[in-house]
């Protein structure tokens, strides 16, 4: 991510205020933790403990440079276990300046810890690097590795908040949407209306690069207060993520329980197509010992509410296809989004993720 200016974005009032309020309280939860911490963590390792198994290991510039920073002849290497070697640009050398200002790790610490997002990736490491790397000067994510780059001047709060949240951002796509899952990025294309890729490409300017426009619709939705201190996002001709239908639902749901992947014992979800509009038909496979349990398949919007029943009775047969139109139960068509067929069989329980587009 390159460093930018912030723009003024006009933005729904009510939802900006809900979602600035959560930030607020997640904030002060995250500085609650933040106190507990001993005073000499900032030139240590911090490790961020967050919900279900979640964990982050952020690594001050201070320890960066004396465990994996090997210099020599006035040169300097990156060596992290499991990463490779890569070439720092020293203060001083040609095309670099005088002195660097690495992000304070107590600052990711808090970005992190101010995430709303339920299934953030399940290990991230954090590298606040003392110098940048030659010829790649921004922070960058490779897998769920995180490297924040040095500024050429102090970096504010709000900046290292805003950086290390827009690149956890592309660790979450890593993990969760990754370059084989055409479908989920065709899906995501849809939502964001950036399907041409004459525009919108790997190639393009950096506002205009799909994975970059994740990063940013991440951090705009699920930051906290200091990650969203602009209240815009890199892309200011886009409208804001909060403006978008569906769009929150679509990045709320990766990597939860029952968005498409197997389920448990021998209950199966998927439907085809999907995305789709405005018709698809969901297919459920179970298990033969599961003949005769009483079933019910009932759809729900990303807010929670059930707004189709599908089928309720006994299970006939192993393999059973049901097809839904899109409308909710008085027939009405219902708007672009993403929507979770929810299936009790027996005592299980599976949701399955489906996305409406228009």
């Amino acid at each position: 991510m390159r460093e930018m200016t912030p723009l003024i974005h006009p933005q729904p009032a009510r939802s900006r205020t809900s979602r600035r309020l959560t930030a607020l309280a997640l904030l002060l939860q995250a500085s609650t933790l933040f106190a507990a911490l001993p005073a000499a963590a900032a030139s240590t390792v911090l490790q961020l403990d967050l919900h279900r198994g979640v964990s982050a290991r952020i690594f001050s510039a201070d320890y960066v440079k004396e465990h994996w920073v090997r210099e020599s002849d006035g040169r300097a290497w990156l060596e992290i276990p499991g990463y490779g070697s890569t070439e720092l640009l020293l203060p001083g050398r040609a095309g670099a300046v005088d002195a660097y200002y690495p992000h304070a790790a107590l600052d990711v610490y808090e970005a992190l810890a101010a995430v709303a997002h339920p299934a953030l990736p399940e290990t991230l490491s954090v590298y606040c690097l003392p110098y940048p790397r030659l010829g790649l000067t921004s922070s960058s994510t490779a897998g769920a590795r995180i490297f924040m780059s040095p500024g050429a001047l102090p970096i504010p709060r709000e900046v290292t908040h805003m950086v290390a949240t827009h690149e956890l951002g592309h660790a979450m796509h890593n993990r969760y949407l990754p370059d084989s899952d055409t479908a989920g990025w065709q899906a995501y294309r849809a939502l964001r209306d950036i399907e041409d890729s004459s525009i919108y490409c790997a190639d393009a300017q950096h506002r205009n690069r799909p994975r970059e426009i994740f990063a940013e619709d991440f951090r705009f939705l699920f930051g906290g207060a200091l990650a969203n201190y602009s209240g815009t996002i890199e892309n200011a001709a886009l409208p804001a993520p909060d403006a978008v239908p569906g769009l929150h639902g679509f990045l709320f749901a990766l990597g939860q329980a029952g968005s498409g992947l197997p389920a448990v014992g021998g209950l199966a979800a998927s439907n085809y197509p999907n995305p789709f509009n405005p018709q698809t038909r969901l297919q459920l496979e179970a298990a033969r010992e599961q003949l005769g349990q009483s079933l019910a398949v009932e759809v729900f919007d990303a807010a929670g509410r059930r707004v189709r029943t599908l089928y309720l009775g006994a299970l006939e047969r192993t393999a059973l296809e049901l097809e839904w139109d899109g409308r909710d139960e008085r027939g009405a068509a219902l708007p672009s989004g993403v929507y979770f067929a929810r299936i009790r069989l027996g005592q299980q329980r599976l949701s399955h993720k489906m996305l409406l587009i228009g």
